[in-house]
């Protein structure tokens, strides 16, 4: 799944250097079509167009990456707990069976 908020944080920067995504476009070599593309969404940049966008923004990597690893970290726990509780739940309802044997 592409995190739209990845995006979201490309283009909040290349407005803050008042560009347009034309500007930014030529600015860095590619169509504004592509642009558009990572700011919705709808694409994530391979490693090479990645550096080309952050070197472009004048920002790091961890200024636009935050808020998506911490997206991740929250889905990671979530999936966790989620998993650990369904776990008991199994290892519970064991133990109560083999508790009935006795």
């Amino acid at each position: 799944m592409i995190d739209k908020r990845i995006g979201k944080r490309i283009k909040e920067q290349r407005e803050a250097l008042g560009l347009t995504q034309e500007q930014f476009a030529e600015k860095i070599g590619v169509t504004t079509n592509y642009i558009s593309t990572v700011e919705r969404g709808a694409s994530f940049p391979r490693c090479e167009k990645l550096i080309l966008l952050l070197n472009g923004l004048e920002t790091s990597a961890d200024a636009i990456s935050v808020m998506f690893l911490t997206t991740v970290r929250n889905t990671v726990l979530h999936f966790f707990r989620h998993s650990l509780k369904s776990w008991l739940m199994t290892i519970k309802s064991v133990f109560l069976k083999w508790l009935s044997l006795w």
